[in-house]
């Protein structure tokens, strides 16, 4: 099946600035899917900058990214984009009618990021999975944690916030990833090369940082424990498993902010899944998804039954991005 990233300027951008972009052609390479633009973020990182000095190198090397169909547009995947635009305003409209101060609405998101998730609907009618890929906080944040966001509001502003709440239906169909999983997935997979000079995970993480990426240090310092292999001798589980595809759920935008309140794992096999109890290693053992093998033991009589998986697989909340399909 089909699937999709969707960009958002902001991650672009990142991207550009911190001099990534062959990181982001590595990804494509590895992804099993389709990396897309709309014309509105096209727009914002191409058009629109190619006629600013300043900013018309990056310009000319995201336009060369298209050119050579790493980002592509929703054409690609037989998605009408005269759609688009009229998806986009009401979206617009939803969204920035959402929250009001002193009877005035509060203007929350652009036309660029409204885009992203008309695009998002458009792939959902089709049955193609997607993901956002945003670093700013508040799309994020009215879609996944509304609540969070008027709590936001209310603290910074220092008055009473309305919030509609009739709205946020609207937003509830939508998946994110950051420029900083994004990044970590390249990491982990070779795709950056600076291995040897430093520590280079903390340097590309804390570049997408303060460069726009909407993360914490709390988290940043939780991938950084990641980046440390960690080797599981045994599951005990109460159902043998035969299947060579293991699969480890994460959820997306807190897959590390939660891992290490996480002991429990599910993993699913052939249509089945599997309860495993309290795993008796490090909370974070789950999502490591670099190694090419695990070994499971039964407690009982001390039999052993190992075999190789030649996959493991880091899923998303809801949508899943297979590494070893779309990843390897």
């Amino acid at each position: 099946m089909t699937k999709a990233i969707i960009f958002d300027s902001s991650t672009l951008i990142n991207f550009s600035i911190n001099g990534l972009l062959p990181e982001l052609r590595g990804l494509k390479e590895l992804f099993d899917g389709k990396f897309l633009i709309t014309e509105e973020i096209m727009d914002e990182v191409i058009d629109k900058p190619m006629k600013i000095k300043r900013y018309e190198l990056e310009a000319l090397k995201l336009k060369e990214l298209l050119s050579d169909k790493i980002l592509e547009t929703p054409s690609s995947l037989n998605i009408d984009e005269n759609r688009i635009p009229k998806m986009t305003n009401e979206i617009l409209n939803v969204a920035n009618s959402t929250f009001f101060v002193h009877g005035n609405a509060m203007h929350i998101i652009d036309v660029g990021e409204a885009s992203c998730l008309a695009l998002s609907r458009l792939l959902n009618e089709k049955g193609i999975k997607n993901i956002i890929s945003v670093d700013e906080r508040t799309m994020r944040l009215l879609c996944e944690k509304p609540e969070n966001l008027f709590a936001i509001f209310q603290k910074k502003l220092h008055t009473n916030v309305e919030f509609r709440r009739e709205n946020i239906k609207s937003f509830q169909d939508f998946r994110f990833i950051r420029s900083t999983e994004l990044i970590y997935i390249a990491y982990k997979k070779g795709i950056v090369k600076l291995r040897d000079h430093g520590d280079v995970l903390d340097a590309v993480l804390y570049a997408m940082k303060l460069n726009g990426c909407s993360i914490s240090e709390d988290e940043i310092s939780e991938m950084k424990k990641l980046k440390k292999e960690l080797k599981i001798d045994y599951f005990y589980y109460n159902k043998r498993v035969r299947s060579s595809t293991i699969e480890y759920l994460a959820p997306a935008s807190k897959f590390v902010r939660f891992a290490s309140k996480i002991s429990n794992g599910l993993v699913r096999t052939q249509k089945k899944r599997v309860k495993f109890p309290s795993c008796p290693f490090h909370p974070l053992a789950w999502l490591i998804f670099s190694m090419s093998s695990l070994a499971f033991s039964s407690p009982k009589k001390g039999i052993k039954s190992s075999f190789l998986t030649d996959r493991i697989e880091l899923r998303f909340l809801k949508f899943f991005i297979k590494i070893p399909m779309s990843f390897s």
